[in-house]
């Protein structure tokens, strides 16, 4: 499924534009525009704050876009470069060693998650995961943990977070988290759960620790929009994908074993059995075992040049054979150097519209010859 990186007009973000690094508003304003939005009431005039506020973060969500749709992370040596890989670092499996290999690997992996969704449709999902961690700020914070500490001298020696909350009258969990983790309250566990909280060895919290005032909007969007956007991809990727007769490949197969009546499971509990096939496609890592999955995927012809100048000079690639030299070097510039179609306009002396409807017939052409259907 072809996908361009680019938001049709009629959606709300279509005309939105990605300012240059000098043109962005500062950060401070930008903390505001988040403070005046978390601090009004609910209603239309709220939600057009957000609409706003997310305006700013256009070029945050069209980072995440293109990384999803083309598979690429932003050059190393940019702000989203370092952010990017931070963030992917964060899906890569426990215990895998940090490599660049190893991020460039999570990134191409992204797009499993967005499977038959369009542009908009990714952009909306990471629209809500940001509206999600938008609700997350509270301007008030620091006020509610001078609040806590004030009130955390005046409690016994031991205490629990329902006493606490009960003198205080709203949420403390992520507050005494945060003091824990500071040295300020030390945590009390019984049967893996935090049963109550004293007085920690860094107590009291010097008034240092209260004179930053309110938490910046920006810095917590960006932990909590990526918290979200990594639930969501968790969810996503761990749903089993099956067609009618078949198990798609993927499942814990490595240390199975066959159980009564001809099934196989995995060492997880929550694993799928599979069942025996006689003339299955697939065989267990033993070779005892025999089931039918779907390796079309696997077994799918994908012999397919790497894009290169010599590419573009000329290909037997049955999908591109066809096409003139011009339109490979479309091609090349847009997936393989991720040019705009502004810039490759530019360098082959065409009209950025031009440009775009003669990379739209070549992606036609390629559907045509590859009959894929979109």
């Amino acid at each position: 499924m072809y996908r361009s990186t680019l938001l049709s007009p009629s959606h709300y973000a279509g005309k939105w534009t990605i300012p240059e690094q000098g043109q962005r508003k500062p950060l401070q304003q930008v903390n505001l525009l988040g403070y005046d939005y978390a601090t009004s009431l609910d209603g239309p005039e709220k939600e057009a704050k957000l609409l706003k506020v997310l305006e700013q973060f256009h070029g945050y969500m069209s980072k995440y876009l293109c990384m999803i749709v083309r598979g690429t992370v932003p050059p190393a040596g940019t702000v989203a470069g370092k952010d990017s890989k931070e963030f992917l670092r964060n899906l890569a499996p426990r215990g895998a060693e940090p490599s660049k290999a190893l991020t460039e690997y999570v990134c191409k992996t992204l797009h499993l998650a967005f499977k038959q969704q369009t542009t908009e449709e990714i952009y909306d999902t990471l629209v809500f995961c940001f509206m999600k961690a938008a609700r997350k700020y509270d301007p008030y914070y620091a006020d509610k943990t001078r609040t806590v500490c004030e009130v955390v001298s005046e409690l016994p020696a031991g205490f629990n977070r329902e006493q606490l909350e009960a003198r205080v009258g709203f949420d403390c969990l992520g507050i005494c988290r945060s003091l824990v983790k500071r040295g300020f309250l030390a945590s009390h566990i019984a049967k893996k759960k935090v049963v109550g909280y004293s007085r920690g060895p860094k107590w009291p919290a010097p008034a240092s620790y209260f004179a930053s005032g309110p938490i910046g909007f920006v810095y917590m969007l960006q932990i909590w929009f990526r918290h979200y956007f990594k639930e969501h991809i968790a969810a996503q990727m761990a749903e089993l994908e099956s067609n009618d007769g078949f198990l798609q490949l993927g499942v814990d197969l490595p240390g199975g074993t066959v159980l009564a009546g001809g099934v196989i499971s995995s060492s997880s509990d929550n694993s799928e059995v599979i069942q025996a096939h006689a003339d299955g496609n697939c065989l267990n890592s033993t070779g005892t075992f025999r089931f039918m999955a779907d390796r079309e995927l696997m077994d799918r012809s994908m012999d397919i040049s790497t894009m290169s100048l010599e590419w573009v000079s000329g290909t037997t690639d049955k999908l591109f054979k066809d096409l003139t030299s011009q339109q490979r070097m479309f091609l090349y510039l847009y997936f393989f150097e991720e040019q705009s179609f502004k810039t490759m306009g530019k360098s082959l002396g065409i009209g950025t519209q031009a440009m775009q409807q003669r990379f739209a017939e070549v992606i036609d052409h390629v559907r045509r010859v590859g009959k894929i259907e979109v």
